[in-house]
């Protein structure tokens, strides 16, 4: 085995080292944070404070294989539809939620952030 074959086996194992790592992170990820932080990007927190009518909202899905979705979105209550969705609007997919996001959400599907 060269040397040059030895380095790009040793590369092939830390690329499926480090897909492994995502996979796992990914199983358990820390919603809450990334749904406050999606909401404070500048833009959106600038159309929230602009306009009281404007809900950040996130909402929860179950999914039939388990897994969960969260979608971030903002919501404007006098037009009752959602404010530049393909801009401010995100989804998040995970096996499961980490105990901080299940504790926010409790039994509801969706939750106002203030």
């Amino acid at each position: 085995m060269s040397f040059l074959s030895f380095l790009g086996t040793i590369w092939e194992l830390i690329q499926a080292a480090w897909a492994w790592i995502k996979k796992i992170f990914l199983r358990v990820i820390s919603f809450f944070r990334n749904i406050v932080q999606f909401f404070k990007e500048r833009g959106r927190l600038q159309k929230i404070q602009q306009n009281k009518k404007i809900l950040a909202t996130s909402i929860k899905q179950n999914l039939e294989d388990g897994n969960v979705n969260v979608i971030n979105c903002l919501f404007d209550t006098e037009r009752g539809d959602l404010v530049d969705e393909e801009i401010d609007a995100q989804i998040m997919r995970a096996e499961d939620m980490d105990a901080e996001t299940r504790k926010n959400f409790g039994n509801k599907d969706m939750i106002v952030l203030k």
